[in-house]
């Protein structure tokens, strides 16, 4: 009970401490978590997390799950006033049955390589394409499936990206390589469909040239495929009055380079940018620096809420990052994940 109450009593300061004390619009100041859901958690279990969700801030969960756990953790949420906000796996298709059937949806580097039968970095890598309007359909319809779910607040899109072409510093270890410029087998989007178009438009092929990756127009056609995809489903999202959020890498700036990610042009209600400093070997000042610089470059288009790798932060560092970011311009921000913040402070939460 002693360490409950001392839970309880610095999370609140937590909270209270960083919460920004002018923001123009008040409705955009909230805290977020990413919630990997367990389909076994009984309607009690639920409860309590959610609680224990509201006593530390967080006003959205950003749940991954099926129909059947959606349907029921949304009405307990919203008893809590917290927003569900259904968590998708947007361009990354693992274990997707549907995608699975199409070889010629996945994404191809530059060595001619396809992510359906030579997976990069990780077993869970199967990227597809974003020009390829079959791609595109059954992603929309996958939107759809989670907008049709009663009472769902938005859509949150995760891996809304291409296969990462430069991996954060501090994960070059941990794959035993170096990438200190892009190189082919990481370098993707070489699709027949991707080619065709870009050629059609540019008069040549970017697998002419020795490095296409100094080519400016190879460079931005692959940006542009990324948001155009994400402002159709934009539109879908907004037709039907819910909200369009999405996980991002830490600036705009970093993920047009690392992933082709040119998410300050997307028409989002909300970006969570995940600021994970330890990836990038910098100290925690960074998530301050990173956030400001987000925020510099939006220019208001929607909220930033600064996404926190809660794993490697200890108490008192959480605190000082949550500061940061709010201080920094952010609107609020978001702890990833749910399980491991349990894990983390189990000793209090008992």
């Amino acid at each position: 009970m002693k360490l409950h109450t001392l839970f309880i009593a610095l999370i609140s300061v937590l909270f209270f401490s960083c919460s920004p004390q002018k923001k123009t619009q008040e409705e955009d100041t909230k805290n977020w978590i990413w919630v990997h859901a367990n389909k076994d958690r009984t309607v009690e279990e639920w409860t309590r997390l959610l609680k224990q969700y509201n006593s530390i801030g967080v006003k959205a969960i950003l749940l991954g799950a099926n129909t059947e756990v959606l349907e029921r953790v949304i009405p307990l949420a919203h008893q809590q006033n917290i927003e569900v906000h259904a968590w998708m796996w947007t361009l990354n298709k693992n274990g997707d049955s549907i995608a699975a059937q199409h070889p010629d949806w996945f994404s191809v580097n530059r060595l001619g390589e396809s992510c359906y039968d030579k997976k990069p970095y990780v077993g869970y890598y199967s990227w597809v394409c974003p020009s390829i309007p079959q791609v595109q359909e059954h992603i929309l319809n996958k939107v759809q499936s989670l907008l049709d779910i009663e009472g769902v607040d938005g859509i949150h899109l995760d891996y809304v990206r291409y296969c990462d072409a430069i991996l954060p510093k501090g994960l070059w270890a941990k794959y035993d390589i170096i990438q200190d410029k892009v190189y082919p087998q990481w370098d993707y989007g070489y699709n027949p469909s991707n080619i065709k178009l870009f050629k059609a438009l540019y008069g040549y092929s970017p697998l002419d040239l020795d490095d296409p990756n100094t080519d400016e127009n190879w460079v931005e056609f692959r940006l542009s495929t990324v948001t155009d995809l994400v402002n159709k489903i934009a539109d879908l999202v907004h037709s039907q009055n819910k909200q369009l959020s999405a996980a991002v890498f830490p600036s705009p700036r970093l993920s047009r380079k690392m992933v082709y990610q040119p998410w300050d042009q997307w028409n989002l209600d909300a970006a969570l940018p995940m600021i994970y400093h330890n990836f990038y070997e910098e100290d925690i000042a960074w998530i301050g620096e990173t956030t400001a610089d987000g925020v510099a470059i939006v220019d208001g288009k929607f909220p930033i809420y600064t996404g926190l790798f809660v794993h490697d932060l200890k108490e008192e560092d959480l605190k000082t990052a949550t500061e940061l970011a709010v201080k920094s311009g952010a609107n609020g921000w978001c702890l990833f994940d749910a399980n491991s913040f349990e894990k983390f402070h189990q000793s209090k939460i008992d």
